[in-house]
């Protein structure tokens, strides 16, 4: 009898213990994996958000600030244009195409869209710290709003 409910308490105690760490792990995971945001997400992020119209204003405010230049903050609504042009010509592409085309077509290309402000930085438009500085305009815009 003292043997059986040894064995039943061990028995209960590894399954608290199993449930307990499996629940843990599980909580972990889905706060790790929101605390490693890449840059790229975080201007994806922040560029979709219902604030994207305040692109110009924050960008007035860092030229005011003289962290950039009328003519880098010109070239960045532009380009900023030009990729909203370029993504509305795409979607109406996609409208065309049928279901399974579409699929095979997001699948392919899904990883060929860039990061804006990184490759604003590649063209040579604005640098590195600029760039970090304008993501960090917006996210501030987006999270105090």
């Amino acid at each position: 009898m003292n043997k059986v409910s040894i064995k039943r308490k061990v028995l209960l105690g590894v399954a608290a213990a199993t449930i307990s760490l499996s629940i843990g792990t599980k909580a972990y995971a889905s706060t790790a994996s929101t605390q490693d945001k890449s840059t790229k997400t975080r201007t994806i992020t922040v560029l979709n958000k219902k604030h994207h119209g305040k692109l110009k204003e924050n960008l007035d405010k860092l030229v005011k600030e003289s962290k950039i230049t009328q003519d880098q903050e010109d070239k960045i609504l532009a380009y900023a244009k030009e990729k909203k042009a370029a993504r509305k010509e795409e979607r109406e592409k996609l409208k065309d195409m049928s279901k399974e085309q579409r699929e095979s077509y997001l699948k392919e290309h899904h990883k060929t869209r860039g990061d804006f402000f990184k490759e604003l930085v590649e063209k040579g438009v604005i640098n590195q710290a600029q760039s970090d500085e304008i993501v960090k305009s917006l996210e501030s815009n987006v999270t105090t709003k």
